[in-house]
């Protein structure tokens, strides 16, 4: 049995369904204008464009407090690792171990 493909129309609408409405029309808008040129760049684009945000832990629509919130509360967490590991080499491996659990990029 072959597998059943999605219309793009629908298969674009069921990437974006679980983001906020500007953030789909967005990325539909940018789907539509690479699809013009290359098909399967477009959805390549669109695919790890959704998997990289529907894995971001906060509201993508977050206001500014919201989002200083979230960084005062990763700076004391990553700050709480000097009360377990007393040497720079150990300390800064913790903290870049609590941004890889956050899917950032350590500095």
């Amino acid at each position: 049995m072959r597998p059943r493909y999605l219309p793009d129309a629908e298969w674009i609408d069921s990437r974006t369904s679980g983001l906020p409405l500007s953030w789909a029309s967005d990325l539909k808008a940018h789907w539509l204008s690479t699809n013009a040129v290359d098909h399967y760049a477009a959805n390549v684009q669109l695919r790890e464009a959704t998997e990289s945000l529907l894995q971001v832990r906060i509201p993508l629509d977050a206001n500014d407090a919201t989002l200083c919130e979230a960084a005062r509360a990763l700076a004391r967490r990553c700050a709480s690792r000097a009360e377990i590991f007393h040497t720079v080499p150990e300390l800064r491996a913790a903290m870049e171990r609590v941004c890889q659990g956050q899917h950032i990029k350590p500095p």
